[in-house]
């Protein structure tokens, strides 16, 4: 077994289930009418840290 790949693997999973937390957060906000950007915009930026994190990981940085 290459742990390398089952890591990387596992970083994709988590980022994949953050994504889709995102698309249902903001699915939730704009069925109650939040429409301002910055409801979306914390959301947004949390998942792109967790998507840098993954890309620096696969790296080796």
């Amino acid at each position: 077994m290459n742990n390398r790949y089952f890591s990387s693997a596992s970083c994709f999973i988590v980022y994949d289930n953050e994504l889709f937390g995102f698309y249902k957060q903001v699915e939730r906000f704009l069925k109650s009418g939040k429409t301002d950007v910055s409801n979306i915009e914390v959301e947004w930026r949390l998942l792109a840290g967790s998507g840098l994190t993954c890309r620096r990981f696969l790296s080796g940085n």
